[in-house]
């Protein structure tokens, strides 16, 4: 089993593409006692400008990778190929043309910033302490401006800097060798048992190392998983930023389309997120290193396994946990006069939403009707609706084309001057039949797993980083992959061994973080986003906590 290790401030994909040069990877995996670069390709590289910046002929790259016929077939954009390490290639430019320079003794390139870019990106970029680029081109800000040229130290220059940087700290840390003891990450204490309950856990332990694993079917054996590649990009992303914070991590990724990891391979991992399906989670659990939590990072079903198996939580909030919010939204806004209806298909079963209705203590009316009567239910509807008050409306059907005739005709109703809410689940805005601007006419309250807020300014740095560093837009599995990382990296920073006892409620990019223990087993995320969806187009997020 392949593992694809990054150590602190690596970048996977820092490349900005005037031609598509070749950056070198700074992932390597160890096969059949070999180290090879793991390589992705992007659009119009060839394997000449590949071998020609890697320091390695072409028929060296044939024979990494027999199974993938690259001499017949030729490579192809977003494969991933396995470069043999013979050398220490050096960086070619990733942005604008950079420009080598000597002086004075001086080693280093110039990098001139784009409108987007920060310090901290660069620092990213180049592999680099931001302390070291702050000193380096005398700056008192990580803020550039745009075409700001920015000298990144190479060589010598660098490790004189470096030194230069440590013997500062050194000499700024005083420690009394009678009371204080320098840790390194492997003297990091970690729970001889299975993960306790909470009146029976050590007591906090903060640090600044955490060792996570990602297992996930990245598809590098050529059939790449885009969306699980793109959790892995947002995910080195927090990674990036948790450094700055002073929060450094060794990220661990095993590729589960090339098999389970072993036990060892997962010895000293603090957390692991992944895998995905509810089958693979309960096998990793098995294997996991006593007390480390396995972490459900993209299934909302995965919350089967959290319910029922100690160390196990499930990130993403459930249709489950949506539903239930809804329910207790409609109560928090219910007012005299108003009246709840709920709209079933005949001949259907309800979703979920029916019975927790049902459980709920309100009152309420049922509608239910076929889609070949969607045009003759006007009488019907009109007798159940009020207009002394707001109707508040559930469908509790998940199929689109019936869905989409509900709202048809609560849009009738608000159009014959009746106030109407539709209450909705998060899948109902990936209906695409159905026009967004029906939506805000019937003012849909939104219960949500996940919701970007595109105004936000953590939002907006997060996307000018991940245009710059991997040269395209995020998905929202990129988005979860950097708020699951950064979130679960540090509460283990902040509480140690004693953190899934500790776990704080927190805002990420797109997901809210509130979590719930099952009793006697895991735990899950009972974190949603509320959306309203105005008549004038607006729509507005509703905080939580």
């Amino acid at each position: 089993m392949a593992a694809l290790c990054l150590l602190p401030g690596m970048s996977a994909f820092a490349q900005d593409y005037n031609g598509t040069p070749v950056t070198i990877s700074t992932e390597k995996v160890r096969m059949d006692g070999s180290l090879y670069y793991s390589h992705l390709v992007l659009e119009k590289q060839t394997l000449f400008s590949i071998s020609k910046a890697y320091g390695v002929s072409i028929e060296d790259i044939y024979k990494a990778n027999p199974a993938l016929n690259l001499e017949t077939e030729g490579i192809k954009g977003k494969q991933i190929i396995l470069i043999p390490v013979k050398s220490n290639p050096k960086l070619e430019t990733v942005t604008e043309p950079v420009r080598s320079s000597s002086k004075d003794d001086e080693d280093y390139i110039e990098h001139i910033s784009k409108w987007y870019e920060t310090l901290a990106t660069l620092a990213f970029k180049y592999d680099v302490d931001v302390e070291v680029l702050m000193k380096y081109n005398n700056l008192s800000s990580q803020n550039l401006t745009s075409r700001q040229i920015v000298r990144i130290p190479q060589g010598k220059t660098l490790e004189k800097l470096l030194s230069e940087v440590a013997e500062k700290t050194t000499a700024g840390t005083e420690m009394n060798p009678e009371t204080e003891q320098e840790q390194s990450p492997e003297a990091e204490t970690e729970t001889d048992s299975e993960i306790l309950p909470e009146s029976e856990q050590q007591p906090i332990q903060s640090t600044d190392f955490v060792t996570a694993s990602i297992i996930l079917p990245l598809g590098a054996n050529g059939n790449i998983n885009n969306s699980n590649f793109d959790f892995y990009c947002g995910a080195l992303l927090a990674i990036r930023d948790l450094k700055v914070e002073g929060i450094h991590s060794e990220l661990k990724v095993f590729d589960l389309s090339a098999g389970m990891p072993l036990e060892e391979d997962l010895d000293g991992s603090n957390l692991i997120l992944g895998p995905v399906s509810s089958q693979d989670i309960e096998a990793v659990k098995a294997i996991a290193p006593t007390g480390t939590a396995v972490i459900s990072p993209l299934d909302p079903k995965g919350i089967t396994v959290a319910k029922s198996l100690t160390g196990v939580i499930q990130a993403p909030s459930s249709t489950e946990v949506q539903c239930l919010d809804l329910i207790e939204w409609i109560r928090e806004d219910l007012e005299n006069g108003d009246k709840i209806i709920l709209v079933t298909e005949k001949n259907s079963t309800p979703t979920a939403i029916a019975e927790y209705l049902a459980q709920s203590g309100m009152e309420y009316d049922i509608l239910s009707y076929g889609i070949l009567e969607g045009r003759d239910i006007t009488g019907s509807l009109e007798a159940l609706m009020t207009q002394s008050g707001k109707n508040r409306f559930l469908i509790a059907s998940d199929k689109e084309a019936f869905a989409n005739d509900v709202i048809r005709n609560i849009n009738l109703m608000i159009f014959n001057k009746y106030e109407a809410i539709l209450y909705a689940p998060s899948r109902m805005r990936n209906f695409e039949t159905i026009e967004v601007e029906n939506f805000h006419t019937a003012k849909m309250h939104l219960s949500n797993s996940y919701y970007v807020d595109y105004n936000s300014s953590k939002v907006k740095s997060f996307l000018y980083a991940y245009r710059a560093l991997c040269d395209a837009e995020p998905t929202p599995f990129a988005y979860q992959g950097y708020d699951t990382a950064y979130y679960f990296i540090k509460q283990y920073a902040q509480f140690g061994p004693a953190w899934i006892h500790n776990m704080e409620t927190a805002k990420g990019l797109q997901s809210d973080f509130n979590f719930v223990q099952e009793e006697n087993a895991g735990f899950y995320n009972v974190g949603v986003r509320r959306v309203i969806f105005g008549p004038d187009y607006s729509t507005e997020i509703i905080d939580r906590f």
